[in-house]
């Protein structure tokens, strides 16, 4: 199976000249002013060498600390509340305290998955 083409370069396949059509009339180009089957005539440019990443700050450290603060906070909340509806009876469970578990537990994993992402791109 053939790759796909790059930019400026004549599709490699019928995908690459759905996307040059369609790019083409994202951009407005006048009825027969492009052809498709030539690629598509935009020069992209690759960025200089000292654009990416050294002119952008890192910001994965503040967001690992915001993140430790909320997973405290939910840890700790979720555990009081949890822990009093256990220890005083005179406390009824409520729906509210029944799903306030799975919500925390999906609270806990999604910035872990989160933070592993931007980790990797910062």
């Amino acid at each position: 199976m053939a790759g796909s083409a790059l930019v400026g370069q004549p599709p490699n396949t019928s995908d690459d000249y759905k996307v040059i059509v369609s790019i083409g009339r994202l951009m407005e180009f006048p009825p027969g002013m492009l052809d498709p089957s030539k690629g598509l005539p935009i020069p992209l440019k690759r960025p200089a060498s000292d654009h990416y990443p050294s002119n952008y700050p890192n910001h994965a450290p503040a967001i690992t600390a915001a993140m430790a603060i909320a997973i405290s906070l939910i840890c700790i909340i979720t555990g009081l509340r949890v822990g009093l509806r256990i220890l005083r009876k005179d406390l009824r469970w409520g729906w509210d305290d029944i799903v306030i578990i799975p919500a925390a537990v999906r609270d806990l994993s999604q910035p872990n998955m989160k933070n592993r992402t931007l980790i990797r791109l910062w």
